[in-house]
């Protein structure tokens, strides 16, 4: 590690403490290789840090075996839209 990288990565840790996660490991996520579409597309209707961390969450182990992203994140979040409209109306 360089001397450009540390301040980088030290500042990255205080950002996640000011958030509020000081007691979660920021890499704990594991490893997540998006490109910069699939990012964006990820990142659509995303209003905070904690709404991101959950759809990040709710996706973690999610797989159609379709290796079509944006198809399994379109299908996912209409699944989780009917979750919380049935959590909302009482049926769960």
């Amino acid at each position: 590690m360089n001397e450009k990288v540390l301040p980088k990565l030290t500042g990255h840790l205080q950002i996640w403490e000011e958030l509020g996660f000081q007691g979660k490991d920021p890499f704990s996520f594991g490893n997540w290789f998006l490109s910069a579409p699939q990012l964006f597309e990820l990142l659509d209707g995303i209003r905070g840090p904690a709404e991101f961390f959950e759809r990040l969450g709710f996706l973690r182990n999610l797989t159609y075996q379709s290796y079509n992203f944006h198809h399994q994140l379109k299908h996912a979040l209409s699944l989780k839209a009917e979750r919380d409209a049935r959590a909302r109306a009482g049926d769960l």
